[in-house]
């Protein structure tokens, strides 16, 4: 394309419609000059990267400190310490051999998040004041005032009404049903209505199309297409959404219509830059929401075990010492309690005076509210407590801690995904208030009001006739109500210990608002209740009575702004998605007109073509016949692309076929379709073995040692039925040379090496990995932490053949045994009871697959039929013995499969095999799914993923030939191949999605392969519009790319993993989730088109000077992709954790990851728009923007800390820093001056042969 449309933001700040400034004499001149400099959009582009640099330093910091801390240090403060030791942080994590020296306490005082957020708010507000003009007058601009004050008020009335100060919260006067139903009707309406409009443009465009108008057209039809396909699928699946995701859509639907009607009052005000004016307003309040977060905002927590009531809520994040005085005629105890704050300050006044061996100065008490005076002599924010040693002095003159001592813990991290906290201790000495005589030192630990029955554990002190008990406790908030556990219940996935739900019944007691209810809370199903928020936090057992009881924790959240994210977040995506619509309008309006028919066959021009000389559009219209001429066809790049498609099909069809084993053969892959539960769900045999054999050696087939295939069912079969040939399979992966010399082994081809080779020294092996793993984690060399990871290969070898193997028991007593010797008939029997327990508890720590379903009986549920082998094998036996009656079914037929695999008989193996199967199918157990299992099993044997990097790689080859020759065929190949691959790519996505049962988006490794999708399909988009051949380079590159990711990201076992409890939302999943990943994607592909932009331009004479314009309106476009799909998501996954824990921004790692994806978008387009860069500059602020996405996706998770960290992955900062040195050396290569750039230089000689686009 050879136009383009220059939109508001485009233009620099001097000509963006700035007022009128005062006369050169006027004393307000000075005003207006600071004026304009606050609205400067130098100054927005340096506080976005300067707000980078405050998120990435605070992010950091969490791996030292406290969240809270974190957060009142720096993300809430007016000055943050920046401690550069944090800056070789990664390194040392990247390089742990690297002799990397400390900095030791090097810290610099800089401006802190609050600056940073007063700051953006002036440069907004002044920008609004000088750049954003009224464009109205007269009646049409009243108008819009007046719609905008109510929308202002309609935005007020859905906050206050969301939060009653009194009772329950307000729900809609109709059924979650009608919002389904509703959002249906509303669906099938705008379906209606686009099929008309679609069908009225395909009738005026008479099937005369660019490339660009076919891909609109695409999107269109598709769209059409899927929306009802969608419906129908509900309607006949009987799905909907359920009425924790209706409620959320409610909450939602309100501030959206709060939003249009803002809409629909700015674009009456400011016509076409409404969008930006409502965006802007709607960040305006979500800055706002953090500020009163931050001031207003409380969090407590409440503790219940089943049949208790509580009248508090306690503030884990703090403490008090508690003095209670039970007295005997009053219902209620005395307490008097002293808060953290006034303990800690006493305990610096005392420690200077303990250092002069002075006596330590009582707590001021002159309101005389406590029964005694209390000095601090020490106190530990988190500690334990162990027993005194012999000889050992402690602080303690009195009670527990004259037989205990403190033992200080390093701070617990507000976002460990452990969930835990600071539990406080300290030494406090007790004087008498009018002799000041010393009632000794007492040791206190907040462990004791922990325990159930915690008076029993309280340290005591008596004054008069009065005895005090002594606690430190969490700080707590009495209520006017109390709170009673009826039920706690904790659901997990089947064959796991993995939570898939928590929810609590409680009773809900108000006598001043008469409330008396029974409620029911589950995770991300809050009670809203008196201006607070009820959360399902926790599961725990507790001894109740001596006796273990179920307790529940529920988060307590008062914020009585909690509707303002809701309200926010649909006014930015209003703002935002008017803003694009507008600017693709204009687009379309120029691109969608009527052109030069091209082929129906998208077959792509001459990458890089020169665009001089081009005409612009209006004359192009005005110039074309009335008829357009018919263009001859290119046979020979048809051709070529027919064959491409061809070849293409081949390759698929050899993955794909499966071949049926012959008469003489075991039938393995039916054997590897037989289910199994194991970690949550029902999976394929095949499916197990292919995860274990991933886990040791990275590869899913291995070659036995003359060379054959060897598939993972066949190497699972032989291990576990102890073949010979199993024990010389190379399988065990070791890189570490240390480890290879420990073994008395050299290193091999491909790193695998067998369990015969590790057999020797195993013994030595064992006991380094014992002592490496007494040593804590921080500290482990890099031998011990790869001695572990092979340890932990070791053990998943081990577990996998214990699985299946009947476990060795002592003789069990025969009948004549009884009968002639009955005193060593019991001695075997007691000998074999202990066997089998032992075993039992063996089998329990192991966790092994369940892969048998035991034949259906009375005295089976459904979910009891799934067993693990070795104890279905020790019931049978044991059942056998005492009753005579024969093992169950399902065991035999198992049991004579591995017989007859062990023993060769063919005939016996697949009979059983299809007696197992059959009584599986005639009365499948639990969520077993035979079709779906056995199709898990086939997308195990073609893995399309695993060959469809192969592809890519070929289309890239192909693809970069075409533009270092300038060949149009060979372009027209690689997208032809590229479609295909696409087309195998999504089929991929939807099989995973049908298998999975989940969004396309649940894990890392599933990120990677729908962010290559996403590239992908951005990569055609740009081809079909440019018609250049970066589309393909961009979608080869990312597809390439990210199925290489998923590939390393496999070996870590199952890539369809069950979910946390939090996690296991489908709408949630669906929402932010995948729109998070598109803006990771679209943030990608920006930042790789800078990269072809840098590299091609520097070291080929192909980038001209309109192709380098044209990748930068690629840039700016995918840009504006990115921005909204991150900041929707962002704000979406913020809605997720106010719906899930009570805190919309918590400052977690992942959520200011994707915070820095956000202001880095940002950070381009304002420059942009100011004109800061072209675009050269456009490209590298691109190819940085790839560092900070890299960081988001990977980085974060391997700090360890945060709520979200399930994807750590080991050695991956380590690539995440060559990754991140590569990026930064481009940029550094796109900044030298363009004469030394070949692109530029070839533009001064002879022209090339090129040919033309059209």
């Amino acid at each position: 394309m050879s136009s383009t449309t220059t939109l508001p933001e485009q233009q620099s700040s001097s000509q963006r419609g700035s007022r009128t400034a005062p006369a050169e004499n006027s004393i307000s001149k000075y005003l207006w000059w600071v004026l304009e400099a606050a609205a400067s959009l130098k100054l927005t582009v340096a506080l976005l990267v300067y707000a980078t640099f405050v998120v990435w330093i605070g992010t950091l910091a969490q791996t030292e400190a406290d969240i809270w801390q974190v957060v009142d240090t720096y993300f809430h403060s007016i000055i943050m310490p920046v401690d550069f030791h944090f800056l070789l942080m990664i390194p040392k994590m990247a390089f742990p051999n690297l002799p990397i020296p400390e900095l030791g306490q090097f810290v610099i005082p800089m401006p802190g998040g609050w600056i940073v957020g007063m700051l953006m708010i002036i440069n907004l507000t002044a920008a609004h004041g000088i750049r954003f003009k009224v464009q109205t007058k007269g009646i049409e601009l009243l108008t819009g005032l007046v719609v905008t004050a109510v929308g202002i008020v309609l935005t007020t009335l859905v906050v206050m009404l969301g939060n009653l100060a009194g009772g329950f919260q307000s729900l809609p006067w109709f059924s979650w049903s009608v919002v389904w139903y509703t959002l249906v009707l509303v669906s099938i309406i705008a379906w209606a209505a686009g099929a008309f409009y679609l069908g009225k443009w395909l009738v005026d465009k008479n099937a005369s199309f660019t490339s660009t108008q076919w891909l609109f057209a695409g999107i269109w039809i598709g769209a059409e297409v899927l929306l009802p396909a969608t419906l129908v699928y509900c309607a006949v699946a009987g799905v909907s959404l359920g009425n924790e995701s209706l409620r959320i859509l409610w909450q939602l639907l309100q501030g959206g219509f709060a939003s249009i009607v803002l809409l629909v009052g700015c674009w009456l005000a400011f016509r076409k830059r409404a969008g930006v004016v409502l965006l802007h307003a709607g960040i305006g309040l979500m800055m706002l929401n953090e500020l009163l977060v931050g001031r207003y905002a409380v969090e407590w927590q409440v503790f219940l075990p089943e049949g208790e009531s509580a009248n508090y809520f306690r503030d884990i994040r703090t403490t008090e010492l508690a003095i209670i005085t039970p007295k005997k005629d009053a219902e209620e105890d005395l307490v008097s309690v002293i808060p953290r704050e006034i303990l800690q300050q006493n305990l610096q006044v005392n420690k200077g005076l303990l250092e002069q061996k002075k006596e330590p100065q009582p707590i001021a008490d002159p309101e005389n509210l406590l029964p005694f005076d209390v000095a601090v002599v020490d106190y530990y924010n988190n500690a334990d407590v162990r027993d005194v040693k012999p000889s050992e002095k402690t602080l303690a003159t009195a009670g527990r801690g004259l037989r205990e001592t403190i033992v200080p813990l390093d701070a617990a991290k507000g976002t460990d995904s452990d969930s835990s906290v600071d539990m406080a201790a300290a030494y406090v000495k007790i004087l008498e208030k009018k002799t000041g005589k010393d009632l000794g030192t007492y040791m206190l630990s907040q462990f004791a009001s922990e325990q159930a029955n915690a008076e029993r554990f309280a340290e005591r002190v008596k004054t008069g006739d009065d005895e005090h008990q002594l606690f430190i406790r969490f700080r707590r908030a009495y209520q006017p109500y109390t709170v009673t556990l009826e039920n706690v219940s904790k659901d997990d996935y089947l064959g796991s210990d993995t939570p898939r739900n928590y929810s609590s019944d409680i009773i809900l007691r108000d006598p001043k608002l008469g409330v008396d209810e029974k409620v029911h809370i589950k995770m991300n199903d809050p009670l809203r209740y008196a201006g607070v928020t009820f959360y399902q936090s926790g599961y725990s057992k507790v001894m109740q009575g001596g006796k273990p009881t179920e307790a529940t924790t529920l988060a307590v959240v008062y914020n009585r702004g909690w509707m303002i994210p809701y309200v926010a977040c649909m006014i930015v995506a209003t703002g935002m998605l008017a803003h694009f619509l507008i600017a693709l309008g204009r687009f379309l309006a120029r691109d969608l007109m009527p052109d030069v028919p091209v082929l129906a066959t998208p077959v792509a021009p001459t990458l890089f073509a020169s665009t001089k000389g081009k005409q612009k559009p209006k004359q192009r219209e005005q110039e074309l016949p009335a008829i357009a001429p018919t263009r001859q066809r290119d046979w020979p790049t048809i051709i070529l692309c027919a064959s491409v498609a061809v070849m293409f099909f081949a390759f698929i069809g050899s993955i794909t076929r499966t071949k049926k084993p012959a008469a003489d053969q075991f039938d393995l892959v039916s054997f590897g379709e037989l289910p199994m539960a194991h970690r949550g769900r029902v999976k394929p045999l095949d499916t197990y073995a292919r995860n274990t054999l991933r886990t040791l050696s990275m590869r899913e087939q291995i070659k036995d040692k003359d060379g054959n295939t060897i598939s993972a069912t066949r190497w699972f079969l032989d291990t576990v039925t102890g073949a010979d040939a199993a024990l010389e399979y190379k399988i065990f992966r070791i890189d570490d040379f240390e480890i290879l010399k420990l073994f008395g082994i050299k290193r091999e081809k491909g790193n695998l090496y067998s369990a015969v080779q590790l057999r020797d020294n195993i013994g030595e092996f064992q006991k380094q990995s014992e002592a490496a793993r007494k040593i804590k984690v921080d500290d482990r060399t890099p031998y011990q932490v790869n001695l572990l990871q092979l340890d932990q290969r070791l053990q998943a070898y081990m577990v996998m053949i214990r699985s299946f193997t009947p476990p060795n028991l002592p003789p069990f007593p025969s009948p004549e045994l009884v009968r002639t010797d009955r005193q060593e008939a019991v001695r075997q029997f007691q000998n074999f009871q202990l066997a089998v327990s032992e075993q039992t508890e063996l089998l329990k720590e192991m966790q092994p697959p369940l892969a048998i379903a035991l034949t259906p009986s009375k005295d089976l549920d459904d979910k009891g039929r799934w067993t693990n082998y070795p104890e279905a094998f020790i019931n049978s036996f044991f059942e056998s013995q005492l009753t005579g009656k024969e093992p169950d079914a399902a065991v035999l037929q198992f049991e004579t499969m591995l017989d007859s695999y062990r023993s060769g008989d063919v005939s016996k193996f697949n009979a059983a095999l299809l007696q197992y199967k059959g009584g599986l199918s005639s009365k499948p157990p639990v969520d077993y799914k035979p079709a779906q299992t056995s199709f898990e099993a086939y997308f195990n044997q073609v893995s399309p993923f695993f060959y469809g990097w192969l592809v890519y790689l070929v289309v890239f080859v192909i693809a970069l030939a075409a533009i270092l020759f300038q060949s149009r065929a060979l372009n027209s190949a690689a997208f032809t191949l590229l479609v295909l691959m696409f087309v195998l790519h999504t089929v991929s996505l939807l099989a995973r999605i049908y298998i999975s049962g989940r969004p396309p988006v649940t894990n890392l490794y599933s990120s990677a392969i729908f962010i290559g999708w996403g590239a992908v399909m951005f990569g055609i988009a740009i081809e079909m519009i440019y018609k250049i051949g970066v589309g393909n380079l961009v979608a080869a590159i990312m597809g390439y790319s990210t199925l290489q990711i998923a590939y390393q990201l496999a070996a870590g076992g199952d890539t369809i993993e069950v979910l946390q409890a939090v996690l296991d939302t489908q709408f949630w999943l669906a929402t932010h989730v995948v729109c998070i990943t598109l803006g990771y994607v679209a943030t990608f592909v920006a930042g790789v088109i800078g990269v072809i932009y840098v590299v091609f331009g520097l070291a080929t004479p192909v980038l001209q000077k309109d192709t380098r314009k044209d990748l930068g309106r690629m840039m700016y476009g995918v840009t504006c992709f990115a921005i909204f799909f991150s900041f929707v998501g962002t704000v979406l996954g913020g809605l997720w954790a106010d719906d899930s824990w009570g805190r919309f921004w918590g400052w977690d790692p992942k959520e200011n990851g994707a915070l820095m994806i956000v202001l880095w978008n940002a950070v381009v387009l304002h420059a942009r728009w100011d004109k800061m860069i072209a675009d050269r500059g456009l490209a590298v602020v691109s190819i940085l923007g790839n560092v900070v996405t890299a960081w988001s996706w990977f980085g974060v998770n391997e700090l360890g800390v945060g709520l979200h960290s399930y994807g750590f992955t080991d050695g991956t900062m380590f690539r995440l820093v060559l990754f991140a040195i590569s990026q930064f050396v481009l940029a550094a290569l796109g900044c030298l001056p363009m004469h030394l750039w070949y692109s530029v230089a070839a533009e001064n000689a002879p022209p090339a042969k090129s040919f033309s686009k059209a």
